[in-house]
């Protein structure tokens, strides 16, 4: 390859490329060439973190990949190694209900999972959307809170897409640069809340907010009280990615509208 490629893995789910594939049109065309590669179906994270871990972490995330013998995807490996891409990112849902996972141990799973893959110039960098992908249109337009009062519990999280796509006209909407910029600030006062901050700035954000210190947020909330904080992977990933700038111009809390929050325990 004559220019660095970077590398973006999703789930099985024509939901989630579409996701990446808008995030992308609104923000990175003409930055820089991106692969989007799609997990076959029934495939996760999980499994995909395991299969390394079952070989040492001698293989490389992309001939993981590869050795999965399904045939889209190994064509569409076609030609790459890893040294080819000069960053890698993965997108997937947090389930904690996760039928190939131990309920008692998944917590430690996911721990593990964030800690191996926290750099995208190494083996990759793991982003989750607490509970699910749906996470990113789980909003009121103009309103700070989620459409699920941003607690959803564990118990319901096999019946999410349903919860949050009843009577949501942004379920089915195009996500354009408009409504991008909602979800990003959107996010970043869940993280305030989140983080039980007064107020949040770039400086906060950047110095207290990664994917492990939300992750012991959300662990917290599930061991302690069964739920999960309803939490998009995408606007995280694009507030890592920029900087302060981006930050400035994407993150404006005085026009949202501000409901009570509910609070848990």
């Amino acid at each position: 390859m004559d220019k660095p490629v970077k590398c973006i893995i999703v789930e099985g789910e024509k939901r989630d490329y579409r996701y990446v594939a808008e995030m992308l049109k609104s923000f990175f065309v003409g930055k820089c060439q991106i692969l989007t590669v799609i997990l076959p179906a029934g495939q996760n994270i999980y499994m995909l973190y395991n299969s390394l871990k079952e070989d040492d972490f001698e293989t490389d995330l992309i001939e993981i990949l590869r050795e999965s013998g399904n045939e889209a995807l190994v064509k569409e490996l076609e030609g790459y190694t890893v040294q080819d891409f000069d960053e890698i990112f993965m997108f997937f849902d947090y389930d904690c209900q996760e039928d190939n996972l131990n309920r008692d141990n998944s917590q430690d799973i996911v721990q593990e999972m964030l800690s191996f893959f926290n750099n995208e110039t190494e083996h990759g960098k793991l982003y989750l959307s607490y509970p699910m992908v749906e996470a990113v249109y789980d909003y009121k337009i103009g309103q700070c809170d989620a459409r699920t009062k941003c607690f959803l519990p564990i118990s319901e999280i096999t019946n999410y897409k349903n919860i949050v796509g009843e009577n949501n006209p942004i379920a089915s909407r195009h996500l354009g640069y408009e409504e991008w910029k909602e979800i990003i600030a959107i996010f970043a006062l869940r993280i305030q809340c989140l983080f039980n901050m007064d107020k949040i700035d770039f400086k906060q954000y950047r110095d207290n907010v990664t994917t492990e210190t939300i992750y012991d947020k959300q662990k917290y909330y599930v061991e302690n009280s069964n739920v999960v904080f309803i939490l998009s992977a995408f606007p995280e990933f694009l507030l890592d990615y920029f900087r302060e700038d981006f930050w400035a111009k994407h993150v404006k809390r005085n026009k949202f509208k501000y409901d009570a929050c509910e609070k848990v325990s």
